[in-house]
């Protein structure tokens, strides 16, 4: 159906436009991603779509290797949907006057905090707070990045920044299940959670810069 939709709109507009003319042409990519914080908001959530890939794709294999029973981890995944609601009800709850990019710390902070209680943590308390802190942030955070986004390199052109922010992004998710395998045959589940939480403290550091901005 996309196909075909493609093609029809193809077929039906104005010859000119059809061979890619008439309409003049924006910057290049590398002038999207010089506009302000784009290149810093791309990698940092790169780096939690890396984490939440590696987690997403090995979670019902991780928490037994944290003392947690196989019935008990299908509930501990089944908590971070419900979890991720409540992070972006939380988030619209925040103050009108509060800027986007102050709330992108915290947010990564959560997630990093969440994903270091599963990694020194044991057992079925340590899972519900890995659980909790995950699903909040990272709902928090699928509206964030937008937001942050908007609040910093601005709205010109916004699909086309949003849409270059969005290819490391999803390329980093698409990787991260076959980066956590390696990781878990190389070290365990140690490494694979070490470097799901080392991925979000990365992109907290670079988020922290955005929020002191004025």
């Amino acid at each position: 159906l996309l196909a075909w939709g493609a093609r029809e709109a193809e077929r039906r507009a104005p010859a000119g436009a059809a061979r890619g003319r008439g309409a003049p042409k924006g910057p290049g990519w590398r002038a999207e991603l010089a506009r302000p914080g784009a290149l810093r908001i791309a990698l940092a959530f790169a780096c939690v779509a890396g984490s939440h890939g590696i987690v997403s794709a090995h979670m019902l294999a991780l928490l037994p290797a944290r003392g947690v029973e196989a019935g008990a981890a299908l509930a501990v995944a089944a908590m971070v949907g419900p979890c991720q609601v409540a992070g972006r009800l939380l988030l619209l709850s925040a103050p009108a006057r509060w800027r986007a990019a102050v709330l992108l710390p915290p947010a990564f902070g959560a997630l990093t905090a969440g994903l270091g209680v599963l990694l020194l943590g044991h057992g079925i308390v340590a899972a519900g707070a890995f659980a909790l802190l995950l699903g909040g942030a990272y709902g928090a955070l699928t509206i964030l990045r937008p937001a942050v986004l908007a609040e910093t390199a601005g709205t010109e052109r916004f699909g086309a920044l949003s849409g270059l922010v969005a290819a490391p992004f999803a390329a980093s998710f698409a990787l991260a299940p076959f980066l956590g395998g390696v990781l878990r045959e190389a070290g365990g589940a140690t490494a694979a959670l070490g470097v799901a939480a080392a991925l979000p403290a990365i992109g907290l550091a670079l988020s922290v810069p955005l929020a002191a901005r004025r």
